[in-house]
């Protein structure tokens, strides 16, 4: 194992899932690891380290979802697309829904694209109901109806207080 391999593992705490970071990190939580004449991503060069250069077109993902991971058995190589869709960002997050916030499933026959490459449901479409791009600021206040599924939420009833523990009384004084 050569002088940077050493330096660098010695930066690294072995836990039994992940393998943490413990130098420097950027303020998004990844590591950062500092070449002879660069830095570099430290789960990037735990990668080059475990399975050689990261194919071009490709970048360094987190399986375990932990940014200061560098296990390589943690670490994949993907577009920026399958990325940012694997990962917890908004596009990740819109992009697992399987269906619409009224329970119409996202398939082929009831999904349309809308203008900006968001989805629509056809289903809500057809029967007028809002969408999140009809609400917002500068937009008509709209309410949106429960699931039809779904029945409403019913108040719970107000509990019965608990039985109140009775003091003994103070036993008779009998004169002697």
């Amino acid at each position: 194992m050569g002088d940077i391999q050493k330096r660098f593992w010695s930066k690294v705490a072995l836990g039994p899932k992940c393998w943490e970071w413990t130098a420097a990190k950027q303020r998004n939580g990844y590591g950062r690891f500092r070449l002879p004449t660069s830095h570099i991503g430290a789960h990037v060069q735990a990668y080059i380290f475990a399975y050689g250069e990261v194919p071009e077109g490709k970048e360094v993902h987190h399986t375990c979802e932990n940014r200061a991971c560098v296990r390589p058995s943690h670490l994949e190589a993907v577009t920026h697309r399958e990325n940012l869709l694997a990962s917890n960002t908004l596009a990740g997050i819109n992009a697992r829904k399987t269906h619409c916030p009224y329970n119409h499933p996202y398939d082929e026959a009831n999904t349309r694209l809308r203008p900006g490459g968001k989805r629509g449901c056809r289903t809500c479409d057809s029967q007028g109901r809002p969408t999140a791009g009809d609400i917002g600021p500068g937009k008509k206040e709209v309410e949106f109806e429960p699931f039809p599924e779904t029945e409403p939420v019913k108040e719970p009833a107000a509990p019965t207080p608990a039985p109140q523990p009775v003091e003994p009384a103070e036993p008779e004084k009998v004169p002697v």
